[in-house]
């Protein structure tokens, strides 16, 4: 995981697609450090687990995307 000012990524390291992944951003009130350092505090291992958790239940196994 990459987390960037307000924002963060999840990139696959092993898989059938190089590069792919999730993100997302934490809007709201306040700065951007504000936002990052909410951000921060709220990515726990088991919030970022169940995230990638999440994302991966919507994968299609045979092409490793999002199902259409």
């Amino acid at each position: 995981m990459t987390i960037r000012a307000d924002s963060f990524q999840f990139t696959w390291i092993k898989g059938p697609n190089p590069d792919y992944g999730f993100g997302g951003t934490l809007a709201g009130a306040g700065t951007e450090a504000d936002r990052a350092a909410m951000l921060a505090n709220l990515m726990t291992d088991q919030e970022a687990t169940s995230q990638i958790r999440a994302f991966l239940k919507d994968i299609d196994p045979a092409t490793g995307y999002l199902w259409d």
